[in-house]
């Protein structure tokens, strides 16, 4: 293996690291959520880059959890916000992905106390 070819054990951290720190800006309150957004390029300005941080290491819960990285408390309940965003998704629920939504639509304060949950079991 090349020097710089990532161990399995590196990438299964880094992908561990990427989903916390997804979870962490799901878990924000609405001000910080805006702050972060806005610190992005305008072309990617927008909520779904909350969603989307969470959702791309989301799919690696169960390997984390296979390998000790994740409780299976845990990973259960990334499972379950990752399945309640897909919900959230789609051009029906495009009003779902606003600005105005997420500081005050009742599904962005669900996200926010699922993110917390797990943010509590992964770092007790």
């Amino acid at each position: 293996m090349a020097a710089d070819t990532p161990t399995p054990e590196e990438l299964r951290s880094w992908w561990r690291q990427q989903l916390v720190e997804g979870a962490e800006r799901l878990a924000l309150p609405y001000q910080a959520q805006r702050a972060w957004l806005d610190s992005l390029p305008v072309s990617i300005h927008h909520a779904g880059e909350l969603g989307d941080g969470f959702s791309d290491f989301a799919r690696f819960a169960p390997e984390l959890r296979d390998h000790g990285l994740l409780s299976p408390l845990a990973a259960e309940k990334i499972s379950s916000l990752e399945g309640f965003l897909v919900e959230m998704s789609g051009p029906s629920n495009a009003e779902l992905w606003t600005f105005e939504a997420l500081e005050n639509n009742q599904r962005w304060r669900e996200v926010r106390q699922r993110a917390a949950d797990i943010l509590g079991d992964i770092n007790p």
